[in-house]
């Protein structure tokens, strides 16, 4: 990240939120890998969802959509913006982008929601 992120309290720019959504993600992310080195995979996989939804946010925040400045004031308003504003946005702007996410989506829920396959490698001894 090229800046050093020193913002005044009182803006809420855009700018703002989605450097401080992408720090968020990014700690998130060295969460992981630690929580991965201690064989932790469980809350690993969590934490993995947290910070691609956080980073989806930071993306909307990037985008054209013309309902981008009221989310970006709600959640600075102390508002949960719903991943699914993101999805749509997508779905809606670009197919090809959507099939991609999509697919990743489907990847990260077999992790947080337990599969037999994800249940079944997280039972492998390790020595």
């Amino acid at each position: 990240m090229q800046r050093s992120g020193t913002y005044t309290r009182d803006d809420r720019s855009a700018e703002k939120a989605i450097w401080m959504l992408f720090l968020d993600s990014l700690e998130s992310l060295k969460d992981c890998l630690e929580l991965l080195k201690d064989k932790k995979h469980r809350i690993a996989g969590r934490l993995l969802r947290d910070a691609a939804e956080t980073m989806d946010t930071a993306s909307y925040f990037c985008s054209n959509d013309t309902k981008r400045n009221k989310y970006l004031n709600d959640w600075y308003n102390d508002k949960v913006v719903p991943n699914s504003i993101y999805r749509d946005f997508i779905k809606q702007s670009d197919e090809v982008t959507w099939g991609k996410l999509k697919n990743y989506y489907k990847q990260l829920s077999k992790i947080n929601h337990r599969t037999y396959r994800i249940l079944m490698l997280s039972e492998v001894k390790n020595d």
